[in-house]
């Protein structure tokens, strides 16, 4: 039998990822869909909206036959490590055949070639990039910037965030030699970081900041997630999270903080300075947010500081993905997923021991955040959803 994965979210799942699945399923003809879903942290670094529990039940609700936590270590990192753990830990599932993702706009064909460029990357290609850091700017855009010098127009599809992941997927699967085919399904209705809904198929972000304003959403998510969406986490969560960083980092040795992973050029200094003055959440990330460093990934640097994540953790768990099953409807599908190791003391490789480790700390720091009991055995808990 067929499947096709998708890599996802879900935060919250809404109408579009709805049309995501169903596309998915006939594009592809697919006869399962499973989901490889981020746990409790997204990759901006941030807590979900909702639990993963919540999140996992509603996919298999929504159509996936089976949702897959793509762990912690690799589900809050930067695009490519994210893309490459998620390409690593579906490669290890004999019938996942396909991998379906959304594209703001180009064709597959054109994004192949900017992930082939991105990958050989010629001298010309290196020499615009180091001009461009010179010049001020964070990796990213000096990347995106420097591809439009190299490739002309077709460059400009970086400048979309779903295309810049689909692109990260595309160097994964060459990079692991995956058998795995790729499937780009357009985007349909608002932007992907839309701030205020104009359609019915609106972005997560926008009906993140509804939920914030006490807005109903009920025009923009499948009405089974409704009960679960009238608790979400608070905005407390990130007072709460500046709390337990800014301790941290008046504790820490500017060289603990250098060797997280994501800190370069002496950006611990600008950390541990802006924590001495800064007395809230918004007045820190606005203090240390700069050209070099996004949101996102000041953000993921502080979680880091927060999980023990550093660069050389990273280089050792990177290619040592771990299957924890939250939620799925197909038994067939539950049997092919690759030694779900749920308990720590069954683990022999020290690497995935780590990894778990990593995920139980992931998790006590969401509860704590989100205001919720900890419970270690709903970390590596799988549900059966009825449809």
């Amino acid at each position: 039998m067929k499947t096709a994965a998708i890599v996802c979210e879900y935060n919250p799942l809404h109408k579009g990822h709805v049309y995501h699945l169903e596309r998915t399923r006939a594009v592809t003809g697919c006869d399962r869909v499973l989901c490889l879903m981020s746990g409790n942290f997204v990759q901006r670094g941030e807590p979900a909206i909702l639990g993963k529990r919540a999140r996992a039940e509603h996919a298999v609700r929504a159509g996936a036959d089976l949702v897959l936590e793509l762990p912690t270590a690799f589900a809050c990192s930067f695009a490519e490590q994210f893309a490459y753990g998620a390409v690593a830990t579906l490669n290890r599932i004999p019938s996942v055949e396909f991998l379906s993702f959304g594209i703001e706009e180009g064709s597959l064909e054109d994004l192949q070639t900017l992930a082939d460029l991105l990958a050989a990357e010629p001298p010309e290609l290196s020499s615009a990039i180091r001009s461009l850091l010179k010049q001020g700017l964070g990796y990213p855009r000096a990347q995106a910037e420097a591809v439009k010098l190299v490739a002309g127009s077709v460059g400009t599809l970086l400048d979309r965030a779903n295309n810049i992941l689909a692109i990260e997927y595309l160097k994964a699967l060459k990079r692991t030699n995956s058998r795995i085919r790729p499937i780009a399904i357009p985007r349909v209705g608002d932007p992907y970081r839309a701030e205020r809904p104009d359609s019915a198929i609106t972005s997560a972000t926008a009906i993140r900041t509804l939920l914030r304003d006490g807005k109903d959403v009920s025009a923009y998510v499948p009405s089974f997630c409704l009960d679960a969406l009238a608790r979400p986490v608070s905005a407390a969560a990130n007072e709460r999270f500046y709390t337990l960083l800014r301790n941290a980092l008046l504790s820490a040795a500017p060289e603990e903080v250098a060797a997280l992973s994501e800190v370069k050029e002496g950006f611990e200094h600008k950390l541990i300075a802006a924590a001495q003055t800064c007395g809230t959440y918004e007045t820190f990330f606005d203090a240390v947010k700069c050209k070099r460093f996004t949101a996102a990934s000041v953000r993921r640097i502080c979680l880091n500081l927060l999980l023990g994540f550093t660069k050389s953790f990273r280089e050792t768990v990177q290619k040592t993905p771990i299957y924890n099953v939250l939620a799925y409807a197909d038994e067939a599908l539950l049997k092919e997923i690759p030694d779900p190791i749920l308990d720590y003391a069954q683990a022999a490789d020290y690497r995935i021991r780590a990894m778990i480790d990593y995920q139980l700390r992931a998790d006590r720091l969401y509860a704590l955040l989100s205001g919720q009991p900890f419970a270690a055995g709903k970390s590596f808990y799988t549900a059966k959803i009825e449809r």
